[in-house]
């Protein structure tokens, strides 16, 4: 039983780790997304990417009104593939 225990705390606590490593992901490739937004072409769907030491995103963007880009998120953490998709507000 304590090894099962064990067994279970510890895929939890890959787990947690996964899920921060995806947050940290979403945060620094939104900053650098909006560090790019100057040179994006926004005029129609496209995507950029952007690799990390803890993993890679791929973010497929699109102008869904004037003022509001939706961001899709694609994160791959060890081997695992995220998607994830918000709404940004950008300034245009």
């Amino acid at each position: 039983m304590t090894f099962e225990q064990e067994l279970y705390q510890k895929e939890q606590l890959k787990l947690i780790e996964t899920q921060q490593q995806i947050q940290n992901l979403i945060q620094a490739s939104t900053f650098d997304f909006n560090q790019n937004l100057d040179h994006l072409d926004l005029s129609h769907p496209n995507s950029i990417e952007f690799n990390y030491v803890t993993g890679h995103v791929n973010i497929e963007y699109e102008l869904i009104s004037d003022h509001i880009v939706q961001l899709k998120f694609m994160i791959e953490v060890d081997g695992l593939n995220k998607p994830f998709v918000t709404h940004t507000k950008i300034h245009v």
